[in-house]
């Protein structure tokens, strides 16, 4: 066997302890050594002959050396070397490389059972530096490549239920809010009849009370599912405070307005905050609703937003019940209510939950300190911009739509045409575009039966549920845009589909507006009373 250990020496010029154990002891006494090093391997070791495939040396494993003579019978109980095409070979590579290599490969025991190996060759060089035998040992993970296995399958059934729960919720969230949409749709309506005695308004209020506290708990279980699922996707941009603020000070001012709750902001100049828009807006609702929610009558909720370091700090300050010390570790645990189920403030127990979530998604924290009975302070914390500058955009107004163009009055009757399967939800809205003067409304149940209806009678404006019988809306739309009559035509979407990726996908399809259900129906008209410039 070939040896490079002189060359080495003579480089280093200096002998170790184990050199000279070798040089002061006779060769029986060497064999001797080497066997005991070999055999208290834990697995198998052999020296092969490069050309022959030889097993040279070898300790004792439980695979029977002496029946064996090649390194292709030991391992793979085959009659002719390994080929290279089911695996590659590492004796071939270190003698064409003359490089050490590692390599899983399949090894058969002396019962002929496959066992998974890791296999590491090292190459013996001659003195011209020919690879003349090849070092190789074995260590057996079949045990861990089995558990590596069921981990796999592990992690894929996980991912299975979990897909399967997340399409579930989404169906479900489908199959809710489309009866949803025909019970706040129609409440809706009541409520605008100002003929209704009062005692029936009442009861509108609280028909619509009990649907939008339904609708939030479908919509808070949906979201806490995605982020569990990592299905939410971010778009995360420079923003500032003040536009997310106003949004939702106009959501809860007239919540705050009816327990005469007083709400004040200050924002500290130059705090742009990097936020996905739609999150933030999400998480800042949940803080602020709460905190009018569970205050006193002629309470107080003050939002302050400033910098710190490399933050941007946004505090909910409340002068509520609070919430006693020994509840505060269970505050963010999902549907936990922490005993406020037994009043009359309705809730889900998801937000707080969900607001976590979404703020440590978006590289935030949120936090609170409480005294019980004198008030809560809520805060998250969220990477501040490098920049001051943040993305403009219009400012929503949910409560105005302008002046409307008078362009087109006195110039016939528009029309409508709805395509919808559903027939509450068709005399919904044959109820709520009825109310407007110089609007004929037509609907189809049926794709085909729609399309008809708009070549005979060119619509002024498309509502189209996306779930038809016989065709999609997305195909639906396709038609209406390659026919003559409907290249410029509004469409609305008006579906119970209301992920985010569906929106983006309605908008990126070309809908004119994509309008979620249970719709919002004063909104609605009044979309529709300036989209075709009516009185």
């Amino acid at each position: 066997m070939a040896d490079n250990g002189n060359r080495e020496r003579k480089k280093r010029g200096t002998l170790s302890s184990l050199e000279m154990y070798w040089a002061e002891n006779d060769p029986h006494k060497r064999l001797d050594f080497v066997s005991t090093i070999l055999e208290s391997l834990p697995f198998p070791f052999y020296v092969i002959e490069a050309d022959t495939y030889q097993i040279l040396l070898s300790n004792r494993t439980d695979l029977p050396v002496e029946k064996r003579h090649t390194c292709y019978e030991l391992t793979h109980h085959r009659e002719h070397p390994c080929d290279g095409q089911e695996h590659p070979c590492g004796l071939e590579i270190c003698k064409e490389t003359g490089r050490s290599v590692q390599l899983e490969h399949i090894h058969y025991d002396h019962q002929n059972r496959p066992r998974n190996v890791m296999v590491s060759n090292h190459p013996i060089f001659d003195d011209d530096g020919r690879v003349v035998q090849v070092i190789e040992y074995s260590m057996d993970i079949t045990v861990q490549k089995k558990i590596e296995k069921r981990l796999r399958s592990s992690r894929e059934e996980a991912l299975r239920a979990n897909q399967t729960k997340s399409q579930f919720l989404s169906s479900m969230s489908h199959e809710l809010r489309t009866p949803l949409n025909a019970i706040l749709g129609f409440t809706q309506l009541m409520g605008m009849d100002q003929n209704l005695e009062e005692k029936y308004q009442d009861y509108v209020k609280k028909i619509m009370g009990a649907g939008r506290h339904l609708l939030e708990l479908i919509d808070d279980i949906l979201d806490l599912s995605k982020v569990d699922t990592g299905e939410i996707q971010l778009s995360v941009e420079n923003l500032e405070p003040e536009s997310i603020l106003r949004e939702c000070f106009r959501m809860v001012k007239s919540k705050a307005a009816k327990a005469e709750i007083s709400l004040t902001t200050s924002v500290e100049e130059g705090c742009t905050v990097q936020a996905d828009r739609l999150r933030l807006k999400q998480v800042m609702m949940n803080l602020l609703s709460n905190a009018v929610k569970y205050n006193h009558r002629g309470g107080e909720v003050e939002v302050k937003v400033y910098g710190q370091e490399n933050k941007v700090v946004f505090e909910v300050i409340d002068t509520g019940w609070g919430i006693p010390a020994e509840k505060l570790p269970e505050l963010f645990e999902a549907f936990n209510r922490l005993g406020a189920q037994a009043t009359e403030v309705q809730g889900t127990g998801v937000g707080l939950s969900l607001s976590k979530k979404l703020t440590e998604l978006m590289d935030g924290k949120i936090g609170v300190s409480s005294e019980y009975g004198k008030g809560s302070k809520f805060w998250i914390e969220l990477p501040r911009a490098a920049s001051s500058s943040a993305n403009e955009e219009a400012e929503v107004d949910t409560g105005s739509t302008g002046d409307l163009s008078k362009q087109d009055q006195g110039k016939g009757e528009k029309k409508v045409l709805y395509f919808e399967d559903d027939h509450l939800n068709v005399r919904l809205m044959e109820q709520t575009l009825g109310r407007q003067r110089g609007l004929k409304m037509f609907s189809a149940n049926t794709a085909a039966k729609g399309l008809e209806i708009a070549r005979q009678e060119r619509p002024d404006l498309v509502l189209m549920d996306l779930n038809m019988p016989d065709m999609s809306g997305y195909e639906i739309l396709q038609h209406v845009r390659e026919s003559e009559w409907g290249r410029e035509i509004p469409v609305y979407a008006v579906t119970a589909h209301v992920l985010e990726e569906d929106i983006k996908k309605g908008k990126t399809a070309g809908f004119t507006e994509y309008l979620t259900k249970p719709l919002d129906v004063p909104g609605l008209i009044e979309m529709v009373k300036k989209q075709l410039s009516l009185d």
